[in-house]
Formats: C-alpha cells, structure tokens, sequence
C-alpha cells in the first residue's frame, strides 16, 4: 500500500478525536439576554433559557444567565448561585460516551473582582446526576488577582465507565459562581497520536524530495 495513502489514514484517524466538543452549548450562549444584565433561570418559569443544561437545586431561582459586561466578563456565563444564593443549586447535561474511553474536561471559573468571589463545584456522573462518581472538586474560584473579569480555566481527566457521563456544577459559596466555556473532548490513543505525527513527518519528506527533484 502507498506510504503516503497510509498516512492521510493515520491523519484522519487521530484529528478529530481531539477536536468534538461533547458538551452542547458550552459557552451558554444559545439563548441571548442584554448585555450587562443577569436573568434568573427556574425550570417552571423559564425552561428554556439554558438549552441542553437541566437545572437542581432550590425551586426558585435555580441558577443565573448572565449578559456580557456583567460584573466585567466578556461574554454570556452562568452563576450556579442564581438569584437566592441558596445551596445546592446548579446545572447538569449528559453525554454519550465510550466505555474505557479517556476523555478531556475543560471548563473556566469567572471571579467578578475580589470582593465578588465565589466556588463553584464540579463533579463527573457515571449514568446520571445520581449515578457512581468518576470525578470531583469543589470550591473552584476565578482569577481574583486579575480584578473584575478574572476567568481561571481548569482541566481534568476521566476514564468513563458507562456509554452515559452527566457533568455537573454546583454553588460551593455566593455570591458570584460562574462558570463558563465547558467542553468535553475525547482524548486520542498515545499509538494513534504517534500514527499522525509519523505520518506528518512522511508527508513533509515526501515534499522535500519532490522540491529538490524540480530544483535539478
């Protein structure tokens, strides 16, 4: 078989495995509010504001969508501490994964100054909200030092156990728990990473060859 149509495969085999986002509307901008604002989000009230997240925690005022510029942030995030600041409230979504799979969680935590910082907790479900714990932190904050506007991005791994993984936040402290840009992405095989680097390799050979050949 051609060295380089092995290679394309090897390419095609390992890019996209990094690149899907499992996580739909990640960054919580699906449903626009006004910039500057902040909207409570109840699951009897207003269902939709969220797409693809369900919400927990207390019956009113569950969780908050937060405009762009609110308390400095440069776009829409959610605070799991909603408008009452009552523990626990926050946000869940699940998705389809593969057993034994190795897998990327990537989310950032927003501090709206020092004076304005909450924890956010974050756990990882095998099956549902309810189901065995693959993965757990709490008390995540943002990056005060930086003022209003500090986002922390934080970045773990998890092996699933189940062809479901549900990925949840929760307020750990008030007042200000936000989160944003949640992604999870499934982490290529060390083999099959090698495959697409050996084949890069082959690829730039090839090329090299072929200049010199018309530079004769």
């Amino acid at each position: 078989m051609n060295r380089l149509f092995v290679a394309a495969i090897a390419i095609s085999i390992a890019a996209p495995a990094s690149a899907l986002n499992l996580i739909q509307n990640g960054g919580f901008e699906q449903h626009q509010i006004a910039n500057n604002t902040w909207a409570a989000v109840n699951a009897t009230t207003n269902p939709t504001f969220l797409p693809s997240w369900t919400y927990f925690g207390a019956s009113n005022h569950n969780v908050a969508l937060t405009g762009a510029g609110y308390l400095g942030q440069s776009s829409q995030q959610v605070d799991v501490s909603g408008g009452s600041d009552t523990v626990p409230s926050g946000i869940f979504q699940s998705i389809t994964t593969v057993v034994g799979q190795l897998y990327q969680l990537t989310f950032q935590v927003f501090t709206g100054g020092t004076s304005l910082t909450g924890g956010v907790n974050m756990n990882v479900y095998s099956g549902g909200i309810n189901g065995a714990s693959l993965l757990g932190a709490s008390n995540l904050q943002g990056n005060a030092v930086n003022g209003p506007g500090g986002l922390k991005t934080f970045t773990y791994g998890f092996v699933a156990t189940g062809t479901t993984t549900t990925v949840a936040f929760s307020m750990f402290s008030r007042p200000v728990s936000q989160i944003d840009n949640i992604s999870v992405q499934a982490v290529p095989e060390p083999i099959t990473m090698g495959l697409g680097f050996a084949a890069a390799g082959l690829f730039a050979r090839r090329r090299m060859k072929g200049a010199a050949r018309l530079a004769v």
